[in-house]
């Protein structure tokens, strides 16, 4: 699969939701529990994972939202831009 740029439609296959990509692919860092606790305790440098995201808005809601692309196998690129 393509990796989805701004401007594509794609369609997530689990729910059919389509939705227009507003930013093209970039670096987030995502933070679960343990990673707070790191980060209490002094140790942010070593909090988090790193994985690139694209923010997306529902073409039916308007929702946005932020999708990581490791999760790629469930995002399907229906139109290019």
């Amino acid at each position: 699969m393509r990796q989805p740029k701004k401007g594509d439609l794609i369609r997530m296959k689990n729910s059919g939701i389509v939705y227009c990509v507003t930013r093209s692919p970039y670096t987030k860092c995502y933070l679960d529990e343990a990673d707070q606790i790191m980060i209490a305790h002094g140790l942010a440098e070593y909090a988090g994972i790193y994985e690139s995201a694209i923010d997306v808005v529902s073409t039916k809601s308007g929702e946005r939202r932020t999708i990581r692309l490791s999760d790629n196998r469930n995002i399907e690129v229906i139109s290019e831009q």
